[in-house]
């Protein structure tokens, strides 16, 4: 996530996964590869070739549709807004929008794994009269989030806020 505009009205940030578009791309086509190298070799027919590249597709297609998401949040002072718009690899897009005098704080949410580093996901918080709302921005978690970091503390500098997530790092 990276700040794309800043003024003293407007804040936009923006991610794009390239990284994940292109690792689906590779393990893709790694299994293609194999594929063919078994029919070439008369290791799997005819069906099980078919059969193993429509299932190899379904399940990178449906990674793609819901992993690769272009997510844009902009932060209007003049009025009063917060829109959140995601755009699919289908091209299908969702909008969102909600009020800047309801935003609370931005957080790096923590996904623990007992093996591993902790894991974090961008978080947006509202409260409402009908309860507070917390948004995730990215559907997974990840552990490159550096630069996610720094743009959502400076998102609550920007709104005048300060929070600690919940993994103990500034947000």
């Amino acid at each position: 996530m990276k700040i794309t505009r800043n003024t003293s009205d407007q804040l936009i940030l923006s991610h794009t996964p390239w990284l994940t578009g292109l690792f689906l791309v590779g393990v893709f086509l790694l299994g293609l590869a194999s594929l063919v190298g078994h029919q070439n070799n008369g290791s799997i027919g005819r069906f099980e070739y078919v059969f193993s590249l429509l299932l190899m597709s379904f399940v990178c297609g449906l990674m793609a549709i819901r992993l690769v998401q272009r997510i844009q949040i902009i932060f209007d002072k003049p009025s009063d807004t917060v829109t959140i718009r995601r755009r699919s690899i289908l091209k299908t897009y969702k909008s969102e929008t909600h009020r800047l005098s309801d935003f609370r704080c931005s957080e790096m949410q923590t996904a623990n794994n007992d093996k591993r580093e902790p894991s974090f996901r961008p978080v947006l918080h509202f409260v409402r009269t009908d309860g507070v709302s917390s948004i995730p921005l990215i559907e997974g978690y990840t552990q490159w989030s550096d630069q996610t970091h720094r743009s959502m503390a400076y998102l609550n500098d920007w709104v005048k806020v300060n929070v600690v997530d919940s993994g103990g790092r500034s947000a």
